[in-house]
């Protein structure tokens, strides 16, 4: 009895809080694996003291459901998930959306600049009624929707309008930063709703100056009982005009005297002017306008990123000058491969020149490096596309980078509706999978992308593996590929020598990387017809000035590697008349807060040079630059011309 009584049975031990939150994010993996929404979530936290057994079950070779990351077309990965769903009786409703035709896919950013995108603030219309409304007239939200106010944006747009639902306290809000308390004098009616003005203001717009056009600086206002005499005295036929009008000019007081004389606000309750105004532009939304209309009390505008595009184009509805070059500003500034597309489609609606031609800059620039990588790819029109591969600016890392760009970008105009980055081999297939009897560009499907390949410099492309891949795609014509290929054929033969016919404008081979940040040194070999080259550049401390200069390396050169000097075609000449240009560009970083940054753009010039083995001619021209602001873009032309 005595040992009954002082046995007491231990509790059963709570497992490890870390073991738990790792146990409950792996049997939630597959189910976030396969309804897109991976970001939100992280990867399941590595246990601190794992135990000694750990009883798993295989599915597949690789358990790939482990991971709660978005499966895409891995079919392998999708049916490991569905089979480790601890439930086997899934919802219908859960298995619709995850085979919907538009699931909530987002992609994550990582080092190889993968797609990431999500969904963009919307105005205080509310996006849920509007799909609502769409989905009963049978529209798509897409479609319907502007193109600022669609899912493409990526990171968070911050907008003045969240904590301002309401527009009319929105325009309030600008009034009172005025220190503007009296009684508003005008309404304008636009969008169904009535925006109180004041007449005093109303000048800075050209639209609203015309509408209010009545002097509206002098406005009389008339009290009840002086406009009940007045019209008495109008209608009666026994007094004359003289009396008529000495009785309206002494019942009634001029609007900017009461302003300034009464302090107290609500003594004037009804408005004088009223006037209808009504815009044809879809892209003018009730935000946009009390944006525009606030802006006339204020001298500087004030405009976050999430309502540019609202604000200009209710600024430009409005003819409101000044703000619609604060608004070009601040455009210009926000440039980035998830705004770009939208923003070239903005300056060709509303003839932004200034935007216009700050996006083709950007572009010239961020095409290669940046926006080729990222989804945004698809939505760059085709005239840009155009005019960035004709500009003599453009930056690339090798010619063929330009080329797979290209070949991404038509491979994204056949299938629009794309959730993430397509891969190289499904690029490859689209155009490889047709019969070899005509090229792409020679059907009636591709001819419409001739005029974006004849500004590609195929001849610069002179590397085996890509010269394969051209021939695979089948997107060239034969007869351009077999001249191409002759052209290489024959610069071997002849020691480097380029046909005649081709210019160093519209010619030359163009290499480039990029610096993003400060380096003290940094050099790249490249190399063109067996003739192999080195460009450096370096920093010198005490002038904090940065030099670029190329020079050729023989053949015993340490800094090529055995595959360069052995298995690799190598010009045993030993000069080589080249015709060169080394570039630098970067955006110079402006001081003021309302400027936007200057595209710089130093060069050395077209140079003729005969580059040699002796150490006295292996060295080109050298270019200096101060005040370099990263990341610099180096580049440089290169020409064989006949000798």
């Amino acid at each position: 009895m005595d040992f009954e009584q002082r046995y007491r049975p231990r509790c059963v031990p709570k497992r490890p809080k870390n073991l738990v939150t790792y146990t409950e994010q792996m049997m939630r993996a597959p189910i976030l694996a396969l309804s897109g929404n991976a970001r939100r979530f992280p990867e399941p936290p590595d246990p601190k003291s794992p135990r000694r057994k750990v009883r798993t079950i295989n599915v597949g070779i690789t358990n790939r459901w482990r991971f709660p990351k978005t499966l895409g077309a891995d079919f392998l990965g999708i049916s490991q998930a569905y089979k480790t769903i601890p439930n086997p009786n899934v919802t219908k409703n859960f298995i619709k959306k995850l085979q919907a035709d538009e699931p909530a896919t987002v992609v994550s950013v990582n080092s190889e600049r993968n797609l990431h995108f999500s969904a963009m603030s919307f105005n205080s219309i509310g996006f849920e009624k509007l799909m609502l409304k769409n989905k009963q007239k049978g529209l798509s939200p897409r479609r319907s929707l502007p193109p600022f106010q669609q899912p493409m944006s990526s990171g968070h747009q911050h907008s003045i309008h969240h904590r301002f639902k309401d527009p009319l306290k929105l325009l309030e809000m600008f009034a009172r930063h005025a220190n503007y308390e009296s009684e508003p004098d005008l309404m304008l009616h636009c969008n169904g709703i009535g925006w109180p003005l004041h007449s005093s203001f109303v000048e800075r717009s050209s639209i609203l100056k015309r509408m209010f056009a009545d002097d509206s600086k002098k406005v009389h206002y008339q009290s009840p009982s002086a406009k009940l005499v007045d019209n008495y005295v109008g209608s009666a036929k026994c007094y004359s005009n003289e009396y008529k009008n000495l009785t309206r000019s002494l019942t009634s007081e001029e609007r900017e005297r009461i302003r300034i004389t009464t302090k107290s606000k609500g003594t004037l309750t009804q408005p004088i002017k009223n006037v209808n105004f009504n815009p044809k532009d879809q892209w003018v939304t009730n935000h946009g306008i009390s944006m525009a209309l606030g802006h006339l009390y204020i001298d500087h505008a004030t405009l976050a990123s999430g309502d540019i595009v609202e604000t200009l184009a209710a600024a430009c509805s409005l003819k409101f000058n000044t703000l619609i070059e604060d608004c070009c500003q601040t455009v210009i500034r926000n440039l980035a491969p998830d705004t770009i597309c939208l923003y070239i489609e903005l300056a060709k609606r509303y003839e932004l020149g200034s935007v216009m031609a700050s996006c083709k800059r950007w572009l010239e620039l961020n095409l290669i490096p940046n926006l080729s990588s990222t989804l945004y790819l698809q939505d760059l029109p085709q005239f840009m596309l155009e005019k960035v591969l004709s500009s003599s600016k453009l930056f690339t890392f090798k010619e063929f980078a330009i080329y797979k760009t290209l070949c991404y970008w038509i491979y994204m105009q056949f299938y629009p509706k794309l959730k993430k980055m397509p891969s190289q081999t499904s690029v490859m297939k689209f155009f490889s999978s047709r019969d070899y009897s005509m090229g792409f560009l020679e059907r009636e499907f591709g001819s419409k992308f001739q005029s974006l390949f004849k500004h590609l410099r195929l001849h610069g492309i002179t590397e085996v593996d890509h010269l394969q891949d051209l021939i695979h795609m089948n997107i060239i014509p034969e007869a351009k590929m077999l001249q191409i290929i002759n052209h290489h054929y024959n610069a071997l033969n002849n020691g480097g020598d380029m046909p005649p016919f081709i210019t160093f404008s519209v010619g030359a081979c163009r290499l480039g990387f990029v610096l993003e940040q400060e380096v003290g040194y940094y050099s790249q070999v490249f190399h063109l017809h067996g003739f192999y080259f080195e460009l450096r550049v370096k920093k010198r401390e005490k002038d904090n000035t940065f030099c670029a200069y190329i020079q050729r390396l023989p053949e015993n050169d340490p800094v090529l590697s055995f595959r360069s000097c052995k298995r690799s075609r190598f010009s045993l000449r030993k000069d080589r008349m080249t015709r060169y240009e080394v570039i630098f560009q970067y955006a110079e970083k402006s001081g003021a807060a309302n400027k936007c940054d200057i595209y710089k753009h130093i060069s050395t010039g077209v140079h003729e040079q005969r580059f040699g083995v002796t150490p006295d001619s292996t060295r080109s021209q050298v270019l200096s630059a101060n005040d370099i602001t990263f990341p610099l873009y180096i580049s440089i032309n290169m020409l064989f011309p006949p000798s």
